[in-house]
């Protein structure tokens, strides 16, 4: 292919790509920090909306989205710490040309000094390997964000699909045709990567076809980013040594592997519905997001009481409502038929009479080991972030001051298939 020249700005941007670099990578660093928050944001906003079966799946994209969040910043901070390194060498070349000076009078004998030099014989040769590491890891991230981006938007997907299945086939069949694409998906990767190691890529089929499966295969996956993808890719991989990327890959993966156990975040373990069983079915399990004066969290994901001390004659008990109870509200309350007749508005009205009535049903309370009697829930949305629930009142004139525990126990069924139970303790102050 014809090579175009390079314009004289051009030459003069890669002899300047350090600066360029160092704020890419401050953006970065500030941006994936920011990204945190996001995430979380958006998970809580997610977690109310979808039932068990695609919140599970979401728990492993999300889990994908925080492992690559950690993970990009802590690889950013790195190229900017090695930046760094650089620029102290930079301006140590700059006062000291020569480097090691072996002439100097020391501590040190000429024959030990002489050595020194030989072993370090160039400052101004080192500061330049650090600044071609520096921008190698650099295109090594910048690929990297590519390929997590093109897996992220085909996680979405794939779920989306698996939804979609679930909808028009039967639970097995939709299992079936999911299991099968993603080992289709596995087989694929791994029959390019044997087209390319050892005697295989020798083979007149990898030849032949090894070339084109790759291309075909890269722009399914990266379809939006394809050519830069390719160009960052490619140029790295044939002028990087193979055991170098390898020993990157291995660290890369071994660090990512090291992510998966260590982060616990209580946004990710609310996806999961065994952590969603076991919410607050001991007293110890309380935390600062079941008191709304304490309220520390974008959405409402669990029962709420006003206060840990509670001053009123009455508890302000807020229940968000979940999709994810929905499966397990239909043998109670069954399912509910909307009224074409009516006006939206009065749909609306009707819905919403329906899900305080099966409410009544499907939540049962109790102070201490005494039930209370027909707690009168209404619905509405909450003022910390518009959340959708049942609100109810309860009268607590007739207990004594003292320790109490609220408890509610729900039609939903842990892995034992019994009710589960939510336990807020509070203070009554007389």
């Amino acid at each position: 292919m014809h090579q175009v020249e390079k314009p004289d700005w051009l030459k003069s941007l890669e002899d300047q790509s350090w600066q360029a670099e160092l704020i890419a990578s401050g953006l970065a660093i500030v941006g994936s920090v920011s990204l945190g928050g996001y995430l979380e944001a958006l998970a809580e906003s997610i977690i109310p909306l979808f039932n068990d079966r695609v919140l599970g799946m979401l728990e492993n994209v999300f889990m994908y989205l925080f492992i690559a969040q950690l993970l990009l910043v802590m690889c950013f901070v790195g190229h900017l710490v090695l930046r760094i390194i650089w620029a102290a060498f930079l301006g140590l070349s700059s006062v000291y040309p020569n480097g090691i000076n072996a002439e100097a009078e020391s501590n040190y004998t000429p024959d030990f000094l002489k050595k020194l030099k030989e072993d370090f014989p160039s400052i101004s040769s080192y500061t330049l390997v650090l600044d071609n590491y520096c921008s190698i890891i650099f295109s090594i991230l910048c690929c990297i964000v590519l390929m997590l981006l093109g897996m992220a938007f085909w996680f979405c997907i794939f779920i989306a699909l698996s939804e979609l299945l679930s909808l028009i086939f039967s639970p097995e069949i939709a299992t079936g045709i999911r299991y099968a694409f993603l080992v289709l998906f596995f087989l694929t990767v791994i029959l390019l990567s044997l087209m390319s190691i050892g005697s295989f890529k020798e083979r007149d089929f990898s030849k032949k076809y090894a070339y084109l499966w790759n291309e075909s295969f890269s722009k399914f996956l990266y379809f939006i980013g394809y050519k830069t993808y390719s160009y960052l890719f490619w140029t790295i991989t044939t002028n990087v040594k193979t055991k170098r990327l390898g020993l990157m890959g291995f660290l890369f993966g071994i660090l990512a592997a090291h992510m998966m156990f260590i982060i616990r975040d209580p946004i990710i373990s609310n996806f999961s519905s065994k952590s969603y069983a076991r919410q607050n079915n001991i007293a110890s399990l309380a935390n600062r997001n079941n008191y709304e004066d304490q309220l520390d969290c974008y959405k409402i994901l669990r029962p709420i009481i006003q206060s840990r001390e509670i001053e009123d004659d009455y508890i302000k008990l807020f229940i968000p409502q979940m999709h994810r109870d929905a499966i397990h509200k239909a043998p109670l309350c069954g399912e509910y038929s909307k009224d074409k007749n009516l006006t939206r508005r009065e749909q609306r009205q009707q819905r919403e009479n329906f899900d305080v009535v099966c409410a009544q049903q499907y939540y049962q309370v109790f102070i201490d080991e005494e039930k209370y009697s027909q707690p009168d829930f209404q619905f509405i949305r909450h003022e910390h972030n518009n959340e959708k629930g049942y609100l109810a009142y309860l009268r607590i004139d007739s207990i004594p001051s003292g320790k109490h525990l609220l408890k509610i126990e729900t039609a939903y069924k842990n892995q034992d298939n019994e009710n589960t139970i939510r336990i807020l303790p509070f203070y009554k102050v007389n």
